[in-house]
């Protein structure tokens, strides 16, 4: 999924590379993290984009979020942020409810 740091590259303006993950190393720390990869990986969710866009007219994609998310919290992808900023449940709800 190189999609997904490139989005984060362009967002950041930092280079982030593309370092895949081998599943046996993913399962032997999140066996449930795991399942979850190779069940989407393997084809078997199948969603219908356009259809889910006429029910959330304001689904976005990775990208667009990325980018409202600095409209939402200035400074978020700034050098001070420490890289591992935890969100308890309640600010990660609020967060994400946003973008709904």
């Amino acid at each position: 999924m190189p999609q997904i740091p490139a989005a984060i590259s362009r967002a950041t303006g930092r280079s982030i590379p593309y370092v895949q993950i081998p599943i046996e190393t993913l399962r032997q720390h999140n066996a449930d993290a795991a399942l979850v990869y190779d069940f989407v990986n393997e084809g078997s969710l199948q969603v219908d984009i356009s259809a889910l866009r006429k029910l959330h007219p304001g689904l976005m994609d990775f990208g667009t979020w990325l980018r409202n998310l600095q409209v939402v919290q200035p400074g978020v992808f700034s050098s001070e942020m420490p890289t591992h900023p935890r969100l308890d449940l309640k600010q990660a709800a609020s967060l994400f409810s946003k973008f709904l």
